[in-house]
């Protein structure tokens, strides 16, 4: 009895045999193609609209028949497919500022084909082998795992938002470049370009730049605002803004903008603002180590700031020695008198001290002053 019960068919399995012979049953009565047939009174348009994606779907995955499709459901069917295909190989992404969704594909593209964006905030004038040394090696070797982010432009090329890097590397090795592509909103760009900025920071000059085009772009009104909303102190943000006054000829000299670090911009730029000589020197030298870097030489980091800092040493002015932000000059002045003359951090405001000297002595020196310059006493 027991066996009999273990042998009997469950009722789930009944239901689908009688579902399959029904179904076989309709397929054999069927005069026409069941595309083209008339359906039924109470079939909706929606219903066979799901039918219709049904079939799209088994022609996907290649259990539709040729048969099965009609010369304009196939038409239909084969969008249907595309459209599916084209889904499985996107991904969604949601955007940083406004939230939606944007659709988008990894694709390969020609390295000329793409433009960078103005919002992207690495300066590609100052991309070389060895800014680029933590993922030129491993790109070559192993291929580029992290897709660069882009959106189509009217021309046909390609707008690149984050991944310049990769883009030079790609150059460099003459292979394409792997992109995410979708149809990003101008209000999100900003944003999505910060992504490649995370694996290597911008440099401190590179950054100085990008405050200063907020400010231009109206992002922020003023310096404050953008140490405010970066929460940067007072200090960091006076030397921002004093990098920003830099040349870029100084910054190219360097094989890697980041060798360039904050202190050793603001010494160049102090530097430079001693006198109309000293900026000279400078230039003249950044000419020199950019014409050597052209040529094919590599020049390490010390090498360049010592040779800036030789240029500065030999500038002289008839026994003038200009003095730097941390070391005044000083002049001896007959046995016991000393003329010492500093200048502030920020190359502008000098002063001059009188020590051990005569009365008739410091008068003489003012006077010779006065007429110099031409200055008149204020009332």
């Amino acid at each position: 009895m027991s066996r009999e019960r273990r042998r009997k068919p469950s009722h789930v399995a009944t239901i689908v045999q009688e579902q399959r012979a029904l179904e076989s049953q309709k397929i054999s009565e069927a005069a026409v193609d069941p595309v083209d047939a008339e359906p039924p009174a109470n079939t909706t348009h929606g219903s066979e609209r799901e039918r219709r994606k049904s079939l799209g779907v088994q022609m996907l995955t290649g259990e539709a028949l040729e048969s099965d499709l009609s010369s304009e459901s196939r038409i239909y069917l084969e969008d249907q497919v595309t459209e599916l295909r084209e889904r499985a190989d996107s991904e969604e992404m949601v955007m940083p500022i406004s939230k939606i969704k944007v659709r988008t594909r990894v694709m390969e593209v020609d390295a000329g084909d793409v433009v960078v964006s103005e919002v992207n905030k690495r300066i590609q004038e100052f991309l070389t082998d060895e800014a680029v040394s933590d993922i030129l090696e491993d790109i070559e070797r192993k291929g580029q795992l992290e897709p660069a982010l882009g959106r189509p432009r009217k021309d046909g090329k390609v707008e690149l938002i984050a991944g310049s890097r990769r883009l030079y590397v790609a150059s460099r090795l003459g292979r394409k470049l792997i992109m995410r592509i979708g149809d990003f909103p101008d209000g999100d760009i900003e944003d999505l370009s910060d992504v490649e900025n995370r694996a290597k920071p911008l440099s401190p000059y590179e950054r100085a730049i990008m405050y200063q085009r907020w400010i231009e772009t109206k992002r922020y009104s003023t310096w404050e605002m953008v140490a405010a909303a970066e929460k940067l102190s007072k200090s960091a943000i006076s030397n921002y803004k004093a990098l920003v006054e830099l040349p870029k000829s100084i910054v190219g000299c360097f094989s890697d903008p980041s060798a360039l670090t904050t202190k050793l911009g603001l010494k160049i730029r102090a530097d430079m603002n001693r006198s109309s000589e000293h900026q000279k020197a400078i230039l003249d030298e950044a000419a020199k180590i950019r014409k050597e870097v052209e040529a094919g030489k590599e020049l390490a980091a010390e090498v360049v700031t010592k040779r800036f800092k030789s240029a500065v040493s030999v500038v002289q002015e008839g026994g003038y020695t200009a003095p730097s932000a941390r070391k005044p000059s000083v002049y001896k002045a007959g046995k016991a008198g000393l003329i010492k003359h500093s200048i502030h951090r920020d190359g502008k405001r000098h002063k001059i001290e009188l020590e051990g000297m005569s009365d008739d002595q410091v008068h003489a020196v003012i006077e010779a002053a006065i007429k110099a310059v031409g200055a008149k006493l204020e009332p």
